[in-house]
């Protein structure tokens, strides 16, 4: 019986480090895209102009595309407000 607690209680300690060790992986896609965004911010201001954003982008177009959908406001800039709304 002791050896059955044992084991019971080694299986269940090894699964919370298993699950804590999932967490520490690659980031989700929205830390990716809130890091994504924080490196275009260039001059760290806390938005992102258009000019940061189409900085580099391998296509012009659709980088365009993406700043007007990510500006929900059409203020110019992507910003904490932006970030936070819920769709245009």
């Amino acid at each position: 019986m002791k050896t059955l607690l044992l084991l019971t209680f080694l299986v269940a300690c090894s699964t919370n480090v298993q699950a804590e060790e999932k967490g520490k992986g690659k980031p989700g896609k929205a830390q990716a895209g809130k890091h994504e965004l924080k490196k275009r911010d260039t001059n760290n201001d806390g938005s992102i102009s258009k000019e940061e954003f189409l900085a580099g982008a391998k296509d012009p177009a659709r980088a365009e595309k993406l700043f007007a959908k990510l500006d929900r406001n059409g203020d110019g800039v992507i910003s904490k407000e932006d970030r936070n709304k819920k769709g245009k």
